[in-house]
């Protein structure tokens, strides 16, 4: 299949830098690693708090709370302030978050941790797609590399972390993951810092301006409610309201298989590295 694409002018797409290619598939490859590298390590260290089943899958389960509010304010916040921003900001959240968990072992402890970095894990991949949109014209062959490249580090990620747990505990696996977040940092860092938008032929136009001020700062960061209300109009076109329906079961299955299998397979007798296999 040929990547011309008819809805782009006659002289073709506008390349995309390969610095700028490097940065959105590592923001988003580091960022979906550590979402797998959680799921591995974080039930094992559960494990240890002695919770009933109960209480065990509030901890575990309440990893998507915080994306499920804040996910439309935050893609709203990328349109509005620039997504190297924002980025920067889940990327250096998502990597001190990790560091926390030896340090804080009490059950709010933990679910205020997990809102965190599940939110930051979640907006890292999130964002990467949006910036295959606002930086790469939103063509489809940037889309698949992103998903390929992000693959590769969730092969590689989990057992990594299994390891570590099984060699010299909780500090080194989190630490780890701490230490991985940093190359999502780099990778932020990479980003262009204004997003250029799409004129209506398909090519770049200006940079989107990006407010700056003390009060202005403050009233972007609270969430409008007619980001929501315009979001949720668009589940009424059948294409939209499909794609989120099967978006939603694929996410179902992927929050059982990282909560209480992980805790079953332990307490099977199975090693953490043999855990992090299973997931990769």
């Amino acid at each position: 299949m040929r990547e011309s694409d008819t809805s782009m002018p006659a002289s073709g797409p506008t390349p995309v830098s390969r610095r700028t290619e490097i940065a959105v598939y590592g923001v988003g490859a580091f960022s979906t690693t550590m979402h797998f590298m959680a799921v591995t390590i974080v039930p094992l260290w559960v494990v240890g708090l002695d919770l009933s089943p109960f209480l065990l899958g509030i901890v575990l389960g309440c990893r998507p709370v915080a994306s499920l509010f804040l996910s439309i304010h935050i893609g709203a916040l990328m349109d509005k302030v620039g997504g190297r921003r924002v980025m920067l900001f889940f990327a250096i959240l998502g990597t001190l978050a990790p560091l926390f968990y030896p340090l804080m072992p009490w059950v709010w402890a933990v679910i205020m941790l997990q809102m965190i970095w599940g939110l930051a894990d979640s907006m890292g991949w999130l964002g990467a797609q949006t910036l295959v949109g606002q930086l790469m014209q939103g063509r489809t062959v940037y889309a698949g590399r992103l998903s390929v490249v992000s693959r590769a580090g969730n092969v590689v990620g989990p057992p990594v972390v299994g390891a570590l747990w099984d060699i010299a505990g909780p500090w080194a696996a989190f630490g780890f993951a701490g230490l991985w977040g940093i190359g999502a940092i780099v990778c932020a860092l990479m980003l262009p810092r204004s997003d250029p938008a799409l004129a209506p032929d398909g090519s770049l136009a200006d940079p989107v301006p990006v407010p700056v001020g003390g009060m202005g700062w403050l009233r972007l960061l609270v969430p409008d409610p007619a980001d929501y209300i315009s979001t949720f109009r668009l589940l009424a076109l059948p294409t939209v309201a499909i794609t989120a329906s099967i978006g939603m079961m694929v996410h179902l299955g992927n929050n059982i298989q990282s909560s209480f299998y992980v805790v079953w397979l332990n307490q099977s007798g199975i090693s953490g590295t043999l855990i992090g296999l299973l997931f990769s």
